[in-house]
């Protein structure tokens, strides 16, 4: 906790106990997703965790010692459990990170009539030297 947050938090002689740190909460994530079988599951708790807050990862790290925000437990909560049934991170979040790009990223067509997950692809083709970009999804 940021020494700042803790002369905040409680005066001296007080007995309120200190909140819960942003990193407690993140390594109780990473190995629920670990234990679920998560092939990146501290990758994983990242991303829910940092989109969760409304901040990015590094902003993240940055803030590992701060007190958890009581308010974000039902969207991390829905987040998480979403994820812990198998659904890729990148349809809770809404966007995915691709060699530095920002992709958006939803399920609608992803399935088909049978339920049957369908496979997708992701083209991306750049020209050197003129800064052309074309994507293609299929």
């Amino acid at each position: 906790m940021t020494p700042e947050y803790r002369t905040i938090w409680a005066a001296p002689g007080s007995l309120a106990e200190e909140p819960v740190e942003i990193r407690y909460v993140l390594h109780a994530a990473a190995a629920a997703l670990r234990v679920a079988g998560s092939a990146s599951p501290r990758l994983d708790a990242d991303v829910l965790l940092a989109h969760a807050l409304g901040i990015s990862r590094a902003q993240l790290y940055a803030r590992l010692r701060d007190p958890w925000p009581p308010d974000a437990l039902g969207d991390f909560g829905a987040a998480l459990r979403r994820r812990l049934a198998g659904e890729p991170v990148a349809y809770i979040v809404g966007h995915k990170d691709f060699y530095g790009l920002d992709l958006a990223v939803d399920a609608d067509g992803a399935t088909g009539d049978n339920g049957q997950q369908r496979p997708h692809r992701l083209v991306v083709a750049m020209s050197r030297g003129h800064g052309d970009m074309n994507v293609s999804i299929g």
